[in-house]
């Protein structure tokens, strides 16, 4: 009469429970990716409707106050009138809670927010970061904005500003960019999931003059 396993038996049931494991990780992991890119998309998509509802009302698009290029910073959205109930809108792909200037710095420019770019203008209505930065005039620049995530690859692309590069400079980037090579074109920074879940680029939309999203 047995009363137990032998040892074979318990290493043949250990090997099949890691085999299981091994492929049901990668795959819960894989789950976790997709779904953060589908509320990235969304609450890009959300936020661009209260932005062009915003543009509507006052003829132009909101301008980030107090230095910030982040969404949460852009309070005309909530007050006085309540395009969106809040825009404390954390990107899942940052790492939240652990963000100081130096970290911010030395990670490329990652935000715990999603970030956004008034072309005309990045830093208020007095600057000129869309004119400088691409050597135009300011009449050049487009009444538009851009926002983006970090994407799944947990670096800053630079991809903000895609739509503006593809519609001043024909999609190729300058050398004053430091976060890419120059001679890139745009859409590579766009991140794409048919180049692999984890794949380079930022999930990106832009509105305004220049209307168009990439990333997913």
């Amino acid at each position: 009469m047995r009363n137990g396993f032998t040892l074979i038996e318990l290493l043949i049931v250990v090997a099949i429970i890691g085999i299981l494991a091994a492929i049901a990780v990668p795959n819960f992991l894989n789950a976790q990716i997709r779904a953060k890119v589908a509320r990235v998309q969304g609450e890009l998509r959300a936020i661009s409707v209260a932005l062009d509802s915003y543009q509507i009302d006052n003829n132009e698009f909101p301008w980030p106050k107090r230095g910030g290029n982040t969404i949460t910073v852009v309070h005309e959205l909530t007050t006085p009138v309540s395009y969106l109930t809040s825009v404390n809108f954390d990107d899942p792909f940052a790492p939240q809670g652990k963000l100081d200037q130096l970290a911010v710095i030395s990670q490329g420019g990652l935000f715990e927010s999603y970030v956004y770019v008034h072309y005309r203008g990045r830093w208020g209505k007095d600057g000129n970061q869309c004119a400088g930065r691409y050597n135009v005039p300011i009449s050049s620049c487009p009444k538009g904005y851009g926002m983006k995530s970090t994407g799944p690859d947990l670096t800053n692309n630079g991809g903000v500003h895609w739509a503006l590069e593809m519609k001043l400079l024909g999609g190729e980037v300058t050398p004053g960019n430091p976060i890419v090579t120059p001679g890139m074109h745009a859409n590579d920074r766009l991140y794409n999931s048919s180049n692999g879940l984890y794949s380079f680029g930022d999930i990106v939309r832009a509105g305004g003059a220049i209307y168009g999203s990439g990333g997913g």
